[in-house]
């Protein structure tokens, strides 16, 4: 767990030389080490909490949302569908990995619906993050029906406790 929690760095690295092109790399490594002298990541990393997961996935999905950008509009159509499947595969790991980062996808997602790219590119969008989302939906399923229950015992649980027994 540690050494995935090693890309993370890695793939700074690789996200600040893409977006400031004419940056030393010396400065670009010296910017995506500094993430390492947290105390939270580095905890995070050494006790395999998810966090770090969820930083990888948001910093693949800047690389490839990035270059999707860039490319969408002089590539053919199978680079566009291999482009926008690994962007909504990457961007929806995200939420399943760290629920907070939920704005990312969203933020990817309106980007590709309200811009001027082609109706394809947008239904394959559309068809790949609620392909993605089908299986969140089912777990948030799962949780509410054993949350539903949990109550209904706990409902239960409060008519048997008295004040006097307390």
């Amino acid at each position: 767990v540690f050494i995935v929690s090693l890309l993370v760095p890695v793939l700074l690295f690789f996200s600040v030389k893409k977006k400031f092109k004419q940056i030393n790399n010396y400065l670009a490594l010296l910017i995506a080490s500094i993430i390492t002298l947290s105390p939270y990541f580095r905890t995070s990393s050494y006790w395999g909490l998810g966090e770090n997961y969820g930083l990888i996935f948001c910093l693949s999905s800047y690389l490839i949302f990035s270059k999707f950008r860039k490319n969408i509009q002089f590539n053919n159509l199978k680079n566009n569908i291999l482009l926008i499947f690994l962007l909504c595969l990457n961007s929806s790991l995200i939420v399943y990995f760290d629920q907070k980062l939920v704005f990312i996808p969203l933020y990817i997602f309106l980007f590709i619906i309200f811009s001027n790219f082609n109706l394809n590119i947008k239904f394959l969008t559309l068809f790949f993050y609620s392909l993605f989302a089908v299986p969140y939906i089912y777990l948030i399923s799962i949780i509410k029906e054993s949350f539903i229950n949990y109550i209904g015992d706990c409902h239960l649980l409060y008519f048997t406790i008295y004040i006097p027994h307390i």
